[in-house]
């Protein structure tokens, strides 16, 4: 299930499980790491006029994020994010 806030702001919506691609990550001994995109979701913190899509881990975990001044355009800047089936929060 997903939760209420990702990096302390507040989730709108959020896909079902999905392949969303991969991102290249960088662990404690700078070797190049594949993590795999399995939720997308849009956020925005308190206050903030701004929308944040989130490249989240099989556990929620935010590995990427972006930001917009629309939900609209978060939910398809993805290059994934057409196939991908959104849940408002």
């Amino acid at each position: 299930m997903c939760p209420d806030f990702l990096d302390g702001a507040r989730v709108l919506e959020y896909t079902e499980k999905g392949h969303f691609g991969f991102i290249t990550d960088y662990d404690e001994k700078d070797t190049p790491v594949e993590k795999e995109i399995c939720f997308l979701a849009v956020c925005q913190y308190d206050g903030s006029p701004e929308y944040y899509i989130f490249s989240c881990d099989c556990c929620f975990d935010v590995i990427a994020d972006g930001c917009f001044w629309s939900i609209g355009i978060c939910k398809t800047c993805h290059e994934f994010s057409e196939t991908a089936i959104w849940r408002k929060k």
